[in-house]
């Protein structure tokens, strides 16, 4: 029915129902590519345009970029910025051609996110992690595989988010030793998840590190040729000894 009416006859219609009925009809039967479409016109008609702003700001959503409304959007940042013009609160997103740029303004306006998938942005380094690092402290998921990234900001990411139960960085090649060390000391009671595979630069010292992770439970280092069966029986004797005390 959406689909048939012009932006300005929904406006019109919506501008003489109750606020109640509004907030019904915003919440259950709008979704935010409705929002996006319909969004000047609501907000132009006065009668309606507190109720429709309120309602956009009560609502926390899980953005995927391959939504309709972001894929034609998403290049220029207009669909991002619509999102923080209107106050809307996102709990996660999830994005495979992100920048800097976007992670950073992200960061800085988006701090309810809890989940943040950014997985194959190559374009992504150190410095959107480190925005990251120091304004999202609700996350609890971190996908940045394949980015291009370096212990600098994975560092960064372990020492300022205290409540990450789930880190993914498959693929980073660049990440050391080092980067795993501090994931160990500043992670060790929290994360549940770690997936290091493919991170083809670690060795048997980062095993050591991720055998003093208490709290985890799911962990993948296929592809991490540099880790042999020591490295392994370092991590199943942790296990044994954790499971066992």
């Amino acid at each position: 029915m959406l689909e048939k009416m012009s932006t300005e006859s929904l406006a019109d219609m919506l501008a003489t129902a109750p606020s109640d009925l509004l907030i019904k009809i915003f919440r259950e039967y709008l979704d935010i590519n409705d929002w996006a479409n319909f969004d000047t016109a609501l907000v132009t008609k006065h009668q309606i345009r507190e109720v429709y702003m309120r309602v956009l700001r009560s609502n926390y959503l899980e953005i995927s970029v391959g939504d309709t409304f972001f894929r034609n959007m998403i290049k220029t940042k207009d669909g991002l910025k619509w999102i923080i013009s209107r106050g809307i609160h996102v709990k996660a997103w999830r994005n495979s051609f992100g920048s800097d740029d976007e992670i950073i303004l992200i960061a800085n306006n988006l701090k309810d996110i809890q989940i943040l998938a950014l997985n194959m942005c190559n374009n992504i380094s150190d410095e959107g992690l480190i925005s990251i690092s120091h304004n999202l402290n609700k996350l609890h998921t971190l996908d940045v595989s394949m980015c291009n990234i370096t212990d600098f900001g994975l560092i960064s990411i372990a020492e300022n988010l205290s409540n990450l139960t789930s880190l993914s960085f498959h693929g980073c090649f660049k990440i050391s030793d080092e980067a795993i060390k501090s994931i160990s000391t500043n992670l060790s009671q929290t994360l549940r998840i770690l997936d290091l595979s493919s991170c083809y630069n670690l060795t048997n010292i980062a095993a050591v590190g991720v055998s003093n992770i208490t709290s985890l439970e799911t962990l993948n280092l296929s592809g991490c040729i540099k880790i042999d069966d020591f490295g392994i029986i370092v991590i199943a004797t942790s296990l044994y000894l954790q499971q066992n005390s």
